[in-house]
């Protein structure tokens, strides 16, 4: 019984392949922060049958990203050289299926949600992110803290999404 579920959430490795060479081409193409999450949520919608139930989806959770449009989304406001340098991590992790599957999050967090120069109240980290669930919030990435916009431990009591930008604009005079 445990061959068999450990066998199903084997991540193939004509699917690794399918990853580095839509990263590379990214890479190679210098691709802007947009044209980027569009390949990689392509990506994510072509192989959802694969992904299922592997660590891409169990454990990293991608398939919160699977319907997004990233018109919706501060894409725009990720740094560019810091987001191809982490693309570029992908090669050197072709045969860790967990590392990649890590940095694939990773990489989509950095374009979807917005980062501060906020300190995490409870760790002391810096760049939190802003996620919303009934309102806006900050979440420290380090410990998973999550604190009001004025800075008060705040405690979920919902679902967790991404803002879009027409919900960040009633912050925008905090982040820039």
């Amino acid at each position: 019984m445990i061959r068999k579920y450990q066998a199903r959430r084997r991540v193939k490795k004509s699917l690794i392949g399918s990853l580095i060479q839509c990263i590379e081409l990214l890479i190679h193409n210098n691709a802007n922060n947009q044209i980027i999450a569009e390949s990689l949520i392509e990506w994510i919608n072509n192989h959802q049958t694969e992904l299922a139930d592997t660590v891409f989806d169990e454990v990293e959770g991608i398939f919160q990203f699977k319907d997004l449009n990233v018109l919706d989304y501060p894409i725009a406001c990720t740094n560019h050289e810091d987001l191809m340098c982490g693309l570029k991590n992908f090669s050197k992790f072709k045969t860790d299926t967990k590392t990649l599957a890590m940095i694939f999050r990773c990489r989509l967090e950095e374009l979807f949600f917005l980062e501060t120069d906020f300190d995490c109240a409870n760790c002391g980290t810096g760049g939190l992110i802003v996620v919303k669930e009934k309102s806006l919030v900050y979440e420290c990435r380090t410990c998973g803290f999550l604190q009001d916009l004025n800075g008060n431990k705040y405690k979920s009591s919902g679902v967790i999404t991404i803002p879009t930008i027409s919900d960040l604009k009633q912050i925008e005079h905090l982040i820039k």
